[in-house]
């Protein structure tokens, strides 16, 4: 009891502490990364990537809803993205990402991922800005300096612009970001990033920024 009350105190201090203008704000596309048989990457203890992006992405949809601002999910549910309930190809996964991104071309593209690496010392939240809108690297920067002000995050890494290898990123018109929340990889970001409350959080800081970019 003590949790929730902690958690809608902050919630109400946050959320009507930023100033909402919906009629000025883009429609924002939240793509949680990976799904269904695409795992993603694996924590430490099993966790799934796909299952942490998810609930992040629910959870940043929701304030966009309480804001009155529009939104898309590419999912909603544990599934992919490829059209095809009998089989996974990554390649459709990622292409009709890329579709719905076409389909809206003023909306904001937001990847909710989470990182790993071999090197287990290796964390922190980054942020990383698509190749072809300009604005997005100002929307990067905002998350970033968001989530700094925040104290939220183990390491908060530069912000960069994302490799050519992301498909997404290099090919999507949109105002793109990248944004990987820790490492499963590494046990104080993934203790972190386990914590139901600590999603919520991280959610009302990239929702802030995000308003705000």
């Amino acid at each position: 009891m003590k949790t929730f009350v902690f958690f809608l105190s902050f919630f109400m201090v946050f959320f009507f502490s930023v100033p909402i203008s919906a009629e000025n704000q883009p429609t924002f596309i939240i793509d949680a990364g990976h799904g269904g048989t695409d795992g993603g990457a694996v924590g430490l203890d099993g966790t799934l990537e796909k299952d942490l992006n998810l609930d992040l992405s629910l959870k940043l949809a929701e304030l966009f809803y309480l804001a009155d601002t529009d939104f898309i999910l590419t999912r909603s549910f544990d599934d992919d993205t490829d059209g095809d309930p009998s089989s996974f190809s990554k390649r459709a996964d990622i292409l009709s990402r890329a579709d719905l991104a076409a389909k809206y071309p003023s909306a904001v593209f937001v990847m909710i991922h989470m990182n790993s690496s071999t090197g287990k010392n290796d964390k922190g939240f980054q942020v990383f800005y698509g190749h072809k809108a300009a604005a997005s690297e100002t929307v990067a920067n905002n998350i970033h300096a968001a989530v700094g002000a925040s104290g939220l995050v183990n390491r908060l890494r530069d912000v960069k612009k994302a490799p050519s290898s992301v498909y997404l990123t290099e090919h999507v018109e949109n105002t793109a970001v990248l944004v990987e929340c820790g490492f499963i990889s590494n046990e104080d970001d993934l203790r972190l990033l386990r914590e139901p409350l600590y999603r919520q959080k991280l959610a009302l800081v990239l929702f802030s920024a995000l308003l705000d970019g």
